[in-house]
C-alpha cells in the first residue's frame, strides 16, 4: 500500500504546444473561439485538474488569451527560442521550464476541441500502472499521436539531445521509448481528434453543440 501511495504522489505536469504556424487553418488555432473560451483556454481547463503545473509554449509574437489569467499561479509561459522549428523544439524549450522533480508530463497540441479530463486520466493511469513504460500515446486508426500523450519526464527531457542529432519530428521521442498505445472506443474517437482546416473547425463547433 505504501508503494502505491508513493506512486500516486509523483508530480504531474502538462505542456501545451501553441506555437505552430496553423497554415492550413489560416489563423492561430489556439485562439479560435469555442463557446465562451479559446481553444487554448479549453485545453488548459481540461488539463488543470490533473496537472500541477502547466507550461504553455507560444510563438514569439502570440498574445496570451486573457481567460488564462484566472489560474496564473499554475501556468508558465514559454516562447519558442527559434522560429518555426516544430513541436520537438517546443518540447525541448518547455522542459527547461518544468520543475526538476517532475514524474509525468502530458504533451498536448492546441487543436484538440474534444479532449477531456477523463481521457487524460486514462493515459496517466496507464503509465502509472506499467513499470518500465516511457510513454502512453493516444492511437487512432493505427497512428500513434505523440502530441496527445503522457511521458516520463526523463524521457521527454531527451528532446534537446534529439534536436542536436538533427531530429525534428516528435516521433523521434517514441523511437527511443517503450510506448503503450491507448485507443479510444469507436464511440469516443473524437476525443483525440484534432482540427487543421476551417471546415474541420466548423464541424467541431456543430458536434460540440449536440
Amino acid at each position: 500500500m505504501a508503494a502505491n501511495s508513493e506512486r500516486e504522489q509523483v508530480p504531474v505536469s502538462a505542456v501545451i504546444l501553441a506555437g505552430g504556424l496553423s497554415s492550413r487553418m489560416g489563423t492561430d488555432k489556439a485562439l479560435l473561439p469555442i463557446n465562451d473560451e479559446t481553444m487554448l483556454e479549453r485545453i488548459a481547463r481540461v488539463a488543470e485538474p490533473i496537472a500541477g503545473d502547466l507550461v504553455i509554449m507560444l510563438s514569439q509574437s502570440m498574445l496570451l488569451p486573457s481567460g488564462l489569467k484566472f489560474n496564473q499561479h499554475k501556468i508558465l509561459i514559454g516562447r519558442d527560442k527559434e522560429k518555426e522549428q516544430g513541436p520537438l523544439q517546443g518540447i525541448a524549450d518547455a522542459c527547461s521550464l518544468l520543475p526538476k522533480k517532475n514524474g509525468y508530463v502530458f504533451v498536448l497540441s492546441c487543436d484538440l476541441p474534444f479532449i477531456s479530463t477523463g481521457w487524460l486520466q486514462r493515459l496517466l493511469d496507464e503509465i502509472k500502472q506499467n513499470k518500465g513504460i516511457n510513454a502512453v500515446c493516444s492511437q487512432q486508426d493505427g497512428y500513434l499521436n505523440p502530441l496527445v500523450a503522457v511521458y516520463q519526464f526523463s524521457t521527454l527531457n531527451k528532446a534537446r539531445y534529439l534536436l542536436s542529432q538533427g531530429k525534428r519530428s516528435c516521433l523521434a521521442l517514441l523511437d527511443i521509448s517503450h510506448v503503450i498505445p491507448l485507443t479510444p472506443a469507436d464511440s469516443e474517437k473524437r476525443l483525440i481528434s484534432n482540427i487543421n482546416t476551417p471546415e474541420e473547425y466548423q464541424q467541431a463547433l456543430r458536434l460540440l453543440e449536440q
